[in-house]
């Protein structure tokens, strides 16, 4: 799929981009991507806040009797509320990276 992406940015840049190149840097990128993550700030933020709410939000309310069953906390599923663009964003950050590092190769080539 990567490679299809950096085959239609080349067909519109009318500029013949290496797939060496290409996979090269997404080895770089996709090895590194959690550095890259905790590297920047914001993104962590939104990634480790969206992360510890979805958590919450899975953990049951018990009562005395389930407390002496299990020493374990219940923890259950529930429905995800819409769809956070930010979490999104922040998660694919890595990527979104690769792709404007493609395209500033591009320019530079065309320069």
């Amino acid at each position: 799929m990567f490679l299809s992406i950096i085959g239609l940015i080349g067909r519109f840049t009318k500029e013949r981009i290496d797939p060496a190149f290409a996979l090269f840097l997404f080895e770089i990128i996709h090895t590194s991507r959690q550095s890259i993550i905790r590297g920047v700030a914001s993104a962590l933020k939104v990634v480790v806040d969206y992360a510890n709410s979805e958590y919450r939000a899975g953990i049951a309310t018990v009562t005395d009797e389930q407390k002496k069953l299990s020493a374990m906390q219940f923890w259950t599923t529930h429905m995800l509320n819409g769809v956070d663009f930010g979490f999104l964003a922040a998660s694919l950050f890595p990527k979104l990276l690769l792709i404007v590092l493609v395209l500033v190769y591009v320019g530079m080539r065309k320069a």
